[in-house]
């Protein structure tokens, strides 16, 4: 897991953090609703966001309605400083099957830094 500082300006001017799965498995970083939720990302959301992009993807959960939506991601550095990227993220429509699935942090973020993994210390960096 790797805990992101998130923001999503279409949505809230607050920036909230989660705990993103870091899935190599997957092309895009993804928001399920566990933890958009707690952020106030919720059906109303979607129901007042008929101008986001919409976007089909298939995974673990199964097949699943994704708004694209604008983000600024910040990760905390070594220094205490912080790492921003300026992209988006896909936020899953809120299902039974996807309502227990961790975030995805994919490689439309992962491909900006070096990914070192140390499988005796079970420890991922991103660099």
């Amino acid at each position: 897991m790797v805990r992101v500082d998130v923001l999503l300006p279409s949505v809230t001017n607050s920036w909230f953090t989660a705990d993103f799965l870091l899935d190599t498995g997957a092309a895009r970083t993804c928001l399920h609703p566990r933890d958009a939720l707690n952020f106030g990302v919720g059906e109303a959301t979607f129901a007042n966001r008929s101008d986001w992009p919409r976007q089909r993807m298939s995974g673990v959960g199964g097949t699943t309605l994704y708004y694209v939506a604008p983000a600024t991601y910040s990760f905390v550095t070594d220094n205490g400083g912080a790492n921003r990227i300026e992209s988006q993220i896909l936020i899953a429509l809120p299902r039974t099957a996807n309502a227990a699935l961790p975030s995805l942090l994919g490689w439309d973020i992962l491909e900006r830094f070096e990914l070192l993994v140390d499988w005796r210390t079970r420890r991922v960096e991103l660099r």
